[in-house]
């Protein structure tokens, strides 16, 4: 059952994070960048929570930092979180974007819809 003559097996499954050089395993994320992320996230949803307490609003919430402008038609139909620090190197501009597909059949059913109550009226 319990031997003090087992050998203890290394993991052969490590590898070099691409980003900071940290070993990690081969499945999971670097826990180094891993904190990174979460301290930013963490500073995001501080201001987010204390700004949201002045400003209640009903518009899409934008996390802008100082390297970074938004156009005057941007600018008037969202609310403007300002960070003062600029953005970091790995939060790209591609996870802003929304990922959403559009459901097959909806803009037919849709249309189909108004039609029909358009000839009930």
């Amino acid at each position: 059952m319990f031997s003090y003559n087992k050998l203890i097996h290394g993991k052969k499954n490590l590898i070099a994070c691409q980003n900071c050089g940290r070993m990690h395993e081969l499945h999971t994320i670097c826990g180094y960048c891993y904190q990174k992320v979460r301290q930013e996230t963490e500073a995001i949803k501080q201001k987010l929570m204390t700004d949201s307490e002045r400003h209640v609003t009903d518009r899409e919430k934008v996390v802008l930092y100082s390297d970074e402008v938004l156009s005057e038609k941007e600018a008037a139909e969202k609310h403007i979180v300002e960070l003062k620090r600029p953005r970091p190197s790995w939060l790209s501009e591609e996870l802003k974007k929304r990922w959403s597909r559009p459901i097959k059949g909806a803009e037919e059913n849709g249309s189909k819809q108004q039609e029909t109550a358009e000839s009930k009226d």
